[in-house]
């Protein structure tokens, strides 16, 4: 998950914060550079898969390790609220992305 965030990142947010490397002229910033995704696998696919994992998995742990854990889940879950937060960089366009992948993922 920690590299497909890299592909969501505005231009802006693609170049690194460390010092250019020694042999360089150090007048360009060292870009990042991003793994492409396997073929066929869509960016919105991944996050929408990695937010229903997160949400079955702490459903999961709740009903399985609290006591009446079901039961407390059955009766807050429709008053869940989900709170996304982004990088302090990203723009609407990343923001609308990871709503879109919320919606989704049907969380």
């Amino acid at each position: 998950m920690f590299l497909s965030q890299l592909h969501l990142h505005p231009e802006s947010m693609k170049i690194s914060d460390l010092p250019p490397s020694y042999d360089s002229n150090g007048n360009v910033p060292p870009q990042i550079e991003v793994p492409p995704l396997p073929e066929g696998v869509l960016l919105l696919k991944v996050y929408s898969g990695f937010l229903q994992y997160m949400y079955a998995t702490t459903r999961n742990f709740i009903c399985e390790n609290m006591p009446n854990g079901s039961k407390i889940w059955d009766r807050l879950e429709p008053k869940i609220i989900i709170v996304l937060c982004t990088p302090n960089g990203w723009d609407i366009e990343q923001q609308l992305f990871l709503r879109n992948a919320a919606l989704k993922a049907g969380i």
